[in-house]
Formats: structure tokens, C-alpha cells, sequence
């Protein structure tokens, strides 16, 4: 049964509205959405801010000391107050805001290092460097007392600026379901990769089968299938998804933010994502201060060996305001804690990692600068974190078949990333080049993976014994133009993209008899999936009033597709596919501080090709979102609340043609509802709680007749039902010069099933609701950061992916861990 009916929407609506109402009351008296016209030509902070002031007739404080040398690219045209201050103040210490006195404000951001220190002096350093300015009414009077009043302002909910259009914003008027993530929330929640991410984000989870081959899940809508990736990934710029299955183990050092947009965003993404987009967004280097940091790990894994980290950033400037480098290392030695019993091997899961991303900025002029990346990472694991089940599992892995010597287990990763990001800007006009090659290769060795459900179908009561070995390579490269213009009213993106991306898989594999002797089942893939595309995507936004704004988008994709099956010698299977997309964005603001928005948008994938010559057609999905996002009580609660519903068509999926045979197909049509909440509330002035929760119900209700391996009424493979998290931050003092932090979080994600019928397992399987629970307490004292921190403290081993051939069948992520680190920044 469908948990949601056609009310559910109207429902939402309802709440939509209910919420920015309230919001709208709380608005101060003044209009601060007025929008002001400036033309700013390559001035200092200083100097643009004062013309803010003056064009916005406002009275302006900021710590001059702070200020006198930055600098600020030009800027022309219309701007509401925290729009220009957002661009002003890019790439700064310092934030600003419009006082509830009708005072531009700018302070700095502060730190955790600062927390002990910064709350005494703020004071003494705004009312020594007050710039003055005439209108609005104010005297001096009203200054001492908005200073003194504004003394511990810093612990109001920062507002979070996003570029998820291509153009800076703030989260709160973005038209898009988007969860960010600052870099302080990604060191205080631990998150290091993608998959730590999906544990903070509603409706996003991971599928990880191996180190290197993750499956992405947005709103129900997964790569585990079909022609190509339908979430995409972004390191900046470069897009980094060329083959379906083989993915690029992303680390979080030194990322400013990380941005997952829910839905289709094909216009305006070149990569076109059918279920979302996730940006990794980089530290630029600055030009100016040689500045970094230097942290060093040790933890120590439950029933496994222990773990050492060290992460390095350093920004190196060259020549002043003109060349600077940065590089972001990682070396990890991770314990293992799974066990190869009958050949005496403990912690073999155990794995070694180094990552360096050096990026060269040149700033050729103040209109045009030049960012050339570089990513190398290396990755080599014992064996996988796969086990037969229970505590502290032991592997099913076997050393022999009758004396028959055992294969590599390992697992053995690399990519290198390569990226030249060129931008040109005319003021109200930005043109954005990024050139992008990717190359990924992938080694994994099974041993003796037991198939208990197929030994009886073979006659056999004992179990068989497989072992593999895959081989897999990617390379990509892409070339994507963007020119993104603003005005006063109107607001548009223009690009084009083209990519032409190799996936090369190589299987080998043998099955054997409980008695020995010859393979049963010898099975040799060697394939390659080419594809080269073409895409020209836009978007229009016109500020119809000072309330409604409109956003019509549209995207033209083709893709030419051929598939090789090296082994047989059959030749080449190829393909076309083309499709035009469109998107729709409604937005009310209700208030300065509210905003409802309706957002539908189409999603396209290319169809493809089987073994046996058996084609797919290409899918199409079309997403409704209707929701609400406010802020409360003076910046200290934020609210973000959508319902969406996705009707999907010609789903890709696994199709049993019989017993020894399934393939990609299309079984049938997908609808899948869902809503998502996110709440986070400064209590006090130390406290900060947060919530993230999100259901969503998908099931087939249009299946294809001929085929008997999907009904209606089931659901898509691994999508979960609901996943939430809660987290709580408190700031203390240890001493009168030591700061003092705790945090606590907790993500829960609902049980994933599989069903198959028809071919060689017929039934379904389902793992357990996951529960996770992180805990960290830590000082801050001049430079230097100290903390404990305790992982999986419930210690829950549950497999991660349910599995049909092997009961109990698990994917483990790391069991209880505890550990200490400490930073070092100058």
C-alpha cells in the first residue's frame, strides 16, 4: 500500500504557508529585500563597503584593522543588503548583517580556537573602528548601545551562502531541496567521505559492495543499474562520475562546503543528475598570507587493531595578489577487524591511504583568473569489510579448494583527477571554462564466496566455492562553458557541455564443487561501455515583483553509445539517445526571512546495451517539490520542509530472463513520494541543537507483463524507507584562556531490501534499520586543538547490504572506535 495520498501535497501546502506566515511576523520594520544599484571597480572591502552604505543610506560598523588591506573583485548591479555583503565579504574572516537598528554590522567569523578569547575583546574592537556614516536617523548613542547589545552576537545561526544556481546565494532563497554543510559541521560530525555524509543528509544513502563501488541513493532514485551514474558528483568544477559502478573515493580535507541538491538539476549542471548533485567545494588558494594547519590521529577499533591519521594544508603565496598554491594531504594506515580464521590471519580488512590535491591559482587581472587542480589518490585494502554474520565476524573466506592455492583477496584503488577552471568576469557578466580529465582503476579478489541457496540446484548439500577477480578501468574527460549574467530583475545561466567517458570491466571467475575438480562454472567478461555526449543546458529567473520570482531552465542531451564484447568477437552494439528536459521554479518570499517555492523538473537517462545484444530504452523521471524554508526568533532557527513526489518511467533495472540469465531492462513504472525536514535551533548562547529527517515511499505500479521478476506494489532495490539525524553542540570553558566543545549526533536509517524472482535466487532479503552514534569533547587554546572522539559507540554490525546467496551475508562499517587528535593551525 502507498503511504501518501493525493492530499498529502495539499497538506504540505497548508504547512508551507503556516510556517512563513509566521515567519513574516517577525520581520523588522524596515524593508531589508530592497534591492540597491552598485558599481563596485576592483575597490578594497573598505571602500565597497562604504558604498553599500551610502547607496543603501544605512550607518555602517566594521573593525578597520581587519579591513584596510582586502580587496574585492568588481561588482555592478541590483543587490538587497546580505547579497552584497555576502559578495563583499567573500573569501574573508569576516562576516556582516543588518542589525535589527537598521546597522550594517561586520564582524569577524570566529573560530573554535578563538572561542575562549574572542567573546571579551569583540566589543572593545568594534567600538574602536566604527565607520560613520549620515541617514537612517542613529547618533553615536544608538552605535554604544548596538554594540553593546550585539556583544556575543557571534552565537546566532551563521546564514549559510550557497552557489547551488551558479550564483551566490543565500541558502534560505535557493528554490531547490539543498542540504549544505560548513566546514566546521564536517569536523565536528566526523565526516571523511561520502558515505560518512549520507548519515547527515535526509533521503540520501550509500551502497558500498567494495572500497571504490559505491551505489548513491537521492529520494529513492539509485546508479545501482542501467547505461550510467544517476546522482552526480562534483570536486569543484569537474564532474566525477564515468562509469556507473566504480566511484572516486572523495576525502574531506580542507573542503569549505559540501552542497547535495535533491532532484533533477540537468539545467543547470552540465552532468545532467537525474536523482541529485553532490559538490564538493575546495578551499581556494588565497593570495595573500601563508597560512595552514597540521592535525595527527590515533583511534583504536573494537575486536581490531588500531588506526593513525595525519592531515596537512598548506597555502603557499608566490607572488603577492597574483600566484599562490595550496596543498591538501592525507596519509591513513586504517586497522582492520575482520578475520580469516583458517589461515590464521586477524584484521585483515586493514587498508593504507594517501591523497594530495595541490591547486595553483594565477590571477591575471582583476576580471580574470586561472585554477589548475590536481588530485592523486591511492588506496590498497587487505580484503574487503564483507563477512558471514555475527559480533566480531570472521570471514567465510576459504585458503583453499583442494589444494588449490589461494588468489588475491585484496583490494587495490586509484584515481587522479585533473582540472583547469578558467573564469573571465565583466561585472554582471561571468564566463566560466572548466577542462576535466578523470582516470579510476580498480583490482578486487573474492575467494571462496559460499553459495548456500545455489549448491541444491546443482546437486550439491554442501556449499560452493567461488573466487574472482575483477578488473575495472575509467577515464573521462570533459570540456564545459558557462556564462551566468545578473541584473537587476533578471537572472540567467547558459552552458554547454561535452564529455566523452570509457568504462573497461574485466570479470574472472570459477566455481567449484565441495568435491573439487574442474570449475563448474567458469565464467570470463571483458567489456567496454563507450559514450560520448553533448549537452546545452540554461536557465532564466525574473524577479516578477519584490515577492514572486520565476525560473524556467531547459536542456538538450544526446548521447552516442557503444558497447564491446571483447571475448566473443561479436563487434560493436551502438546507440543513440537525445532528449529535451525542462524545469519549473516558483518562489514567494513571504517575508526577508521565508520563502515557499514549487520547483518541478525532468530527469533523462540513455538506454543500453546486454551481453546477449538485448537493448534497454532510456528512462524518464519528471520530480514535483513544494517546499518552505524560514528563519525564527532573530536568526536562531532555521527551517527547511518539502514534500515531493517523482513519477519515474521506464525504470532500469535487473530483469530475470530465466534461471541463468537476467538483465538490465525496464520491468516497469516508479512513483515515489516523500517529505524531508531539517531544523536547527541556537537554544542558547552556547547551546546548538539540530534535526534532519526524511521518508519517502517508492514502488512499481506499472510493470511490464512479460516479465515475472517485479509486481506491482514492490519497491525499488535498497531504498530505505526513512533515515534521520539529530545532533547537539555545547560550548564551555575549561580555564579562563581554554575553550571548551562537546558534540553529540545520532543517524538512523531504515532497512533496505532486495527482491529477485525467476533466476538463479528467488526470494527476498533485508538487513536491519542502522543506528549510528558519535561522540566528541575537545579544547581550543591559541593555535592548538585537542579532542576525543568515539564512533559507532553503539557498536552496531548489522550488514550494510542485504544479500540473497549467503545468509547473514555483511557489509560492515568500522564497529565502536575511540581516538584522539590534535590540530595545529598558523
Amino acid at each position: 500500500m502507498r503511504c501518501w495520498k493525493q492530499g498529502s501535497i495539499l497538506k504540505a501546502l497548508a504547512l508551507c504557508i503556516l510556517l512563513a506566515s509566521s515567519a513574516s511576523h517577525s520581520d523588522i520594520d524596515f524593508d531589508s529585500a530592497k534591492r540597491f544599484q552598485l558599481n563596485v571597480e576592483s575597490q578594497t572591502v573598505e571602500q565597497a563597503l562604504r558604498s553599500l552604505a551610502n547607496a543603501s543610506g544605512r550607518q555602517l560598523l566594521f573593525p578597520y584593522d581587519q579591513i584596510e588591506a582586502l580587496k574585492v573583485i568588481s561588482m555592478s548591479g541590483r543587490y538587497t543588503l546580505e547579497e552584497a555583503l555576502s559578495i563583499i565579504l567573500k573569501d574573508t574572516s569576516l562576516s556582516g548583517e543588518l542589525t535589527t537598528e537598521g546597522v550594517i554590522l561586520v564582524t569577524p567569523i570566529q573560530k573554535k580556537s578563538d572561542r575562549g578569547s574572542e567573546m571579551n575583546s569583540k566589543k572593545k574592537i568594534l567600538a574602536a573602528t566604527v565607520g560613520f556614516f549620515m541617514g537612517a536617523g542613529g547618533s553615536s548613542v544608538g552605535f554604544a548601545e548596538e554594540v553593546e547589545n550585539k556583544e556575543g552576537m557571534d552565537w546566532l545561526l551563521e546564514e549559510v551562502v550557497v552557489t547551488a544556481q551558479r550564483r551566490e546565494q543565500r541558502l534560505i532563497d535557493v528554490p531547490i531541496s539543498l542540504t549544505a554543510l560548513g566546514e566546521e559541521t564536517i569536523k565536528d560530525t566526523g565526516i571523511k567521505t561520502i558515505a560518512d555524509l549520507s548519515y547527515h543528509v535526509s533521503n540520501f544513502s550509500t551502497n558500498e559492495s567494495a572500497p571504490g563501488s559505491t551505489v548513491y541513493t537521492i529520494r529513492g532514485v539509485a546508479s545501482g543499474f542501467g547505461s550510467s551514474p544517476l546522482v552526480g558528483v562534483y570536486l569543484d568544477e569537474m564532474p566525477l562520475s564515468p562509469a556507473r559502478l566504480l566511484t572516486v573515493s572523495l576525502q574531506a580535507t580542507d573542503i569549505k562546503r559540501v552542497e547535495v541538491l535533491k532532484g533533477p538539476q540537468g539545467t543547470l549542471f552540465g552532468q545532467g543528475s537525474v536523482g541529485g548533485t553532490i559538490r564538493y567545494i575546495t578551499n581556494s588558494p588565497h593570495l595573500e598570507d601563508f597560512e595552514g594547519s597540521i592535525s595527527a590521529s590515533l583511534s583504536n577499533t573494537a575486536g581490531g587493531d588500531a588506526s593513525e591519521e595525519v592531515n596537512g594544508v598548506f597555502n603557499i603565496p608566490v607572488i603577492a595578489d597574483t600566484l599562490a598554491f595550496r596543498v591538501a594531504a592525507k596519509y591513513s594506515d586504517q586497522g582492520g577487524w575482520i578475520d580469516h580464521p583458517t589461515v590464521g590471519k586477524k584484521d585483515v580488512n586493514d587498508s593504507l591511504l594517501s591523497d594530495v590535491r595541490l591547486t595553483g591559482l594565477w590571477r591575471v587581472s582583476d576580471e580574470f583568473d586561472v585554477k589548475v587542480m590536481v588530485n592523486r589518490n591511492r588506496e590498497a585494502w587487505g580484503a574487503g569489510s564483507d563477512t558471514n554474520g555475527g559480533r566480531h565476524s570472521t570471514s567465510f573466506f576459504l585458503p583453499s579448494v583442494n589444494d588449490i592455492d589461494v588468489s588475491k583477496t585484496g583490494i587495490d584503488n586509484a584515481f587522479d583527477l585533473y582540472n583547469i577552471e578558467m573564469n573571465y568576469d565583466w561585472g554582471n557578466v561571468r564566463l566560466m571554462s572548466s577542462t576535466s580529465k578523470v582516470d579510476i582503476e580498480s583490482t578486487r579478489g573474492v575467494v571462496a564466496r559460499e553459495f548456500v541457496f545455489a549448491a541444491p540446484l546443482f546437486g550439491f548439500d554442501s556449499l560452493l566455492d567461488v573466487r574472482s577477480l575483477y578488473l575495472q578501468e575509467a577515464k573521462g574527460f570533459s570540456q564545459e562553458l558557462r556564462l551566468v549574467g545578473q541584473g537587476e530583475k533578471l537572472n540567467w545561466t547558459v552552458g554547454a557541455l561535452y564529455s566523452d567517458t570509457e568504462d573497461y570491466e574485466e570479470v574472472l571467475s570459477n566455481t567449484y564443487a565441495p568435491s573439487g575438480g574442474d570449475p563448474l562454472f567458469p565464467i570470463m567478461q571483458n567489456t567496454i561501455n563507450r559514450s560520448k555526449s553533448k549537452a546545452i543546458y540554461g536557465e532564466l529567473s525574473y524577479d516578477i515583483t519584490e515577492k514572486f520570482t520565476v525560473s524556467l531552465g531547459s536542456r538538450y542531451f544526446k548521447d552516442d553509445r557503444r558497447f564491446e564484447d571483447l571475448l566473443s568477437g561479436s563487434g560493436s552494439l551502438k546507440g543513440s539517445f537525445d532528449q529535451i528536459s525542462s524545469s519549473l521554479k516558483v518562489t514567494y518570499a513571504a517575508s526577508n526571512d521565508s520563502n515557499i517555492y514549487l520547483n518541478v523538473s525532468e530527469g533523462f537517462r540513455s538506454g543500453g546495451f546486454n551481453f546477449n545484444g538485448i537493448t534497454y530504452e532510456p528512462e524518464n523521471l519528471i520530480n514535483y517539490t513544494l517546499g518552505v524554508k524560514a528563519a525564527f526568533l532573530d536568526g536562531r532557527m532555521n527551517v527547511d520542509g518539502a514534500a515531493f513526489r517523482s513519477d519515474y518511467k521506464d525504470f532500469q533495472s535487473l530483469t530475470a530472463l530465466s534461471i541463468a540469465e537476467v538483465i538490465t531492462g525496464n520491468p516497469g513504472e516508479v512513483e515515489m513520494e516523500g517529505l524531508e525536514l531539517s531544523v536547527q535551533f541556537n537554544l542558547t548562547e552556547n547551546l546548538n541543537v539540530g534535526f534532519s529527517g526524511g521518508v519517502v515511499n517508492a514502488e512499481f505500479v506499472n510493470t511490464d507483463p512479460l516479465v515475472t521478476s517485479v509486481l506491482p506494489g514492490d519497491s525499488p532495490d535498497f531504498v530505505p524507507k526513512y533515515s534521520y539525524s539529530a545532533m547537539l553542540d555545547y560550548d564551555f570553558t575549561w580555564f579562563s584562556s581554554v575553550a571548551g566543545f562537546f558534540h553529540l549526533d545520532y543517524a538512523r536509517t531504515a532497512k533496505k531490501e532486495t527482491m529477485t524472482r525467476g533466476g538463479l535466487f528467488d526470494g527476498a532479503a533485508e538487513n536491519s534499520a542502522l543506528g549510528y552514534l558519535n561522540v566528541q569533547i575537545g579544547a581550543s587554546t591559541n593555535n592548538f586543538t585537542m579532542r576525543l572522539f568515539g564512533s559507532n559507540l553503539g557498536n552496531e554490525l548489522r550488514t550494510t547490504i542485504p544479500s540473497l546467496d549467503v545468509p547473514d551475508f555483511n557489509f560492515q562499517r568500522r564497529p565502536r572506535t575511540f581516538g584522539f587528535d590534535i590540530k595545529y593551525d598558523f
